[in-house]
């Protein structure tokens, strides 16, 4: 308790449960000099006088809420011999001029909701649905009625005539203190009083929002336009563009006083070297002075004591102790800009040097989280340099004035980050520039993401669609993956379409992407048509029963089981579906079976013709197929000439040799020896040669024929 005998003067009285707009009582000044009292209930006795009185009020609708071109409320009704008239006041209870919206042609309608039941048990609902045949702005009354004792003077009324024919069916008569709603018009001139939008907080398929257009009849057509909860419908163009935030600011104006960049400027803030890989092959060569790894001080200059040590609370799992100084060249800093500088530290003091900006960083013994923004007002300088006596680790310096508190890798480090950093940018100009239309079946928009989206949150990224097109290697389509993997995925393959991905890189690679260039990277396909290309590199197998090649072919592996036809290729390995012909890399040919030619040349020979009939003499070097079952001379030998007989099987054939050869040589090779004889042939009759599975080499001066 507190008493005074005087004057109490305070500026600020609050009972300790004061919650502004919830409960206890406060008396307070603002800092507009104005006085302010809240409580719950004040009870004036005598008067209570106010310059302005504001009344905050909760209503409710039981019901339908209907929003149309004119609406009344019922004073008083007449009863004619076709139509009732019913009137409303033309000023309201504050004597303001009211106008009567009502045009003749419109459909005047009432529907009222739990209504207690009468006293001759019947519902007590009161519906009517009837078309208006006359008004007050068409038609003077300046009659006046007397209804139940008392006058009305219809000149002090508006009023509307009711059908009592032209009805929706079990329409009731109008009586006084009906809402009579304005619900579509007959007249063909007067669309723009054919639209309503009822919303229903109660009532058959509560709740929900509709537009009408079109009601020229005593039944709602279905709606243009549905706002339900699970059961939303749109007809016509839909935009929905980025529009505001939730207090009213516009979303570019929020972007732009943002002016966030979230990449971090330094390399290798982490300290575990350069996050590039090094493609190494067959071709690569070692030398001693070859380096297989980077430092993991990479990109900073070191002075002092400097050591990278294990962290279990940074995130890249080192930080750097500092007794001296490290820095870093940072190309690209511009004056009067905002950047923020941000990381973890402790020990003694950090000092920040960027360009004319210099600030220094108190440090406690425990590893705490530091930010600060820093603008260069006249020399942005190319150097970012940390001075002092401490242990730090996350280092981070965005451009803007808004950072994220997660330390990130540069873009710079590797494809990954710099694939996260291109796939937010994407998204970021998708809100702020892109909007969408929907018109009727067509959707017109900028990007589309699809996943396992569920209660309002995207929790699986699978795959999308994005419109934007900055270059040929923007993504239209992916899946199989995030965007971040899509543009991961396109950055491997876009300066090397043949590139081939380890297991790790394939891991962060979406399984589908297809880009405005046109080019689609898939992890597999299947074709049941035809594949039309001016070129193609196969480096694994290719299976075929049939194809024509009108261009070049190169292929490392492949079966073709039908027929190729092919103006050009390289095959570095070609063998028959049975393995008994082969070529290799090499150029050895393997032949297991027969070899049957019409023209070539066989160890510098020329084979001859296998159509001729007879073996000329003199040709020098004839070669026959052995095969077939008779080979002789002629009676009359001509010139000397030599005759290679091959016989690849066991079966045995004949020779007749004339009586008039004489003085011949056999020579005769068979499994990787050479036999060869010299005989003189004196003799009166031809004599029948036999001879098997080899190769034989006759020398005569005679002719040869075969059958």
């Amino acid at each position: 308790d507190v008493s005074v005998d005087g004057d109490l003067t305070v500026n600020n009285t609050k009972t300790p449960d004061y919650i502004d707009g919830a409960r206890g009582t406060g008396l307070y000044i603002d800092e507009y000099g104005n006085w302010h009292f809240e409580t719950d209930y004040i009870h004036a006795r005598t008067k209570l006088t106010a310059k302005e009185l504001q009344v905050e009020d909760v209503s409710h609708i039981g019901g339908q809420q209907l929003l149309t071109s004119a609406s009344m409320r019922c004073d008083f009704v007449v009863e004619k011999d076709d139509c009732w008239r019913c009137f409303f006041l033309r000023y309201d209870d504050r004597g303001r001029s009211v106008y009567n919206n009502w045009k003749i042609g419109d459909q005047a309608y009432v529907s009222t909701f739990n209504l207690e039941t009468k006293d001759d048990y019947e519902a007590g609902n009161h519906f009517f649905w009837r078309l208006v045949t006359d008004t007050s702005n068409d038609t003077e009354d300046t009659t006046v009625y007397e209804i139940d004792g008392v006058e009305y003077d219809a000149t002090d009324y508006h009023f509307i005539d009711l059908s009592k024919t032209d009805c929706a069916p079990e329409s009731d008569a109008p009586i006084a203190g009906d809402d009579i709603v304005q619900l579509g018009n007959k007249s063909l001139d007067e669309s723009e009083r054919q639209n309503a939008i009822i919303i229903a907080g109660a009532g058959t398929g509560s709740p929900y929002i509709r537009q009408f257009t079109g009601i020229t009849t005593y039944s709602l057509p279905d709606p243009d336009t549905q706002i339900k909860p699970g059961d939303n419908r749109f007809t016509g163009r839909v935009d929905i563009s980025g529009g505001t935030l939730p207090d009213g600011t516009d979303i570019d104006k929020f972007y732009e006083a943002l002016d966030t960049g979230d990449d971090n400027i330094l390399r290798n803030s982490g300290f575990t070297g350069d996050y590039n890989s090094i493609h190494v092959d067959g071709t690569t060569v070692m030398e001693e002075e070859t380096p297989v790894y980077s430092e993991q001080t990479e990109h900073w200059i070191l002075d002092g004591d400097v050591t990278v040590n294990e962290m279990q609370e940074s995130k890249s799992g080192y930080g750097v102790s500092v007794d001296g100084s490290i820095s870093q060249e940072i190309v690209g800093l511009e004056a009067e800009n905002i950047y923020t500088f941000s990381f973890k530290g402790r020990g003694d003091s950090l000092t920040l040097e960027i360009g004319d900006f210099s600030h220094v960083f108190d440090l406690t013994d425990n590893l705490e989280y530091y930010r600060i923004h820093v603008v260069m007002t006249e020399e942005a300088g190319d150097m970012v340099t940390l001075t002092g006596e401490f242990e730090l680790c996350e280092p981070r310096l965005s451009k803007g004035n808004v950072a994220s508190n997660d330390w990130a890798r540069s873009t710079k480090d590797s494809d990954i980050a710099k694939a996260v950093a291109q796939a937010s940018d994407y998204v970021l100009n998708a809100i702020k520039n892109g909007s969408t239309d929907i018109l009727g079946g067509l959707i017109l928009s900028q990007m589309l993401k699809v996943g396992n989206y569920r209660d309002g949150e995207m929790v699986q990224e699978t795959g999308g669609m994005s419109g934007l097109y900055t270059s040929d290697n923007s993504p239209f389509l992916w899946g199989g993956g995030d965007l971040d993997k899509a543009f991961y995925t396109i950055s491997k393959y876009k300066a090397n379409p043949a590139y081939q991905a380890t297991e790790a890189e394939v891991a962060n690679m979406a399984k589908f992407v297809v880009t405005h260039g046109g080019r689609a990277i898939l992890t597999d396909i299947v074709l049941r048509g035809y594949i039309y290309a001016l070129g193609g590199v196969f480096n694994g197998k290719v299976y075929a029963t049939d194809g024509v090649f009108n261009g070049t072919v190169n292929a490392t592996d492949g079966v073709f089981t039908g027929t190729v036809n092919a103006t050009g290729g390289v095959f570095s390995n070609v063998q028959s579906v049975n393995g008994k012909w082969i070529i290799d890399n090499d150029g050895n040919v393997t032949v297991d079976g027969a070899i049957k030619a019409s023209k070539g040349l066989y160890f510098d020979k020329e084979i001859i013709d296998w159509d001729y009939y007879r073996i000329s003499a003199g040709v020098g070097l004839a070669i026959i197929n052995g095969n077939h079952d008779n080979i002789y001379m002629p009676e009359n030998p001509g010139n000397g000439q030599q005759l290679i007989i091959l016989n690849p099987t066991v079966a045995q054939k004949t020779l007749r040799l004339p009586p008039t050869m004489t003085d011949d040589r056999f020579m005769y090779y068979s499994g990787g020896e050479l036999y060869h004889t010299t005989f003189t042939m004196s003799r009166t009759e031809t004599v029948t040669f036999v001879y098997s599975e080899g190769v034989w080499l006759v020398t005569s001066r005679a002719d040869f024929y075969y059958s």
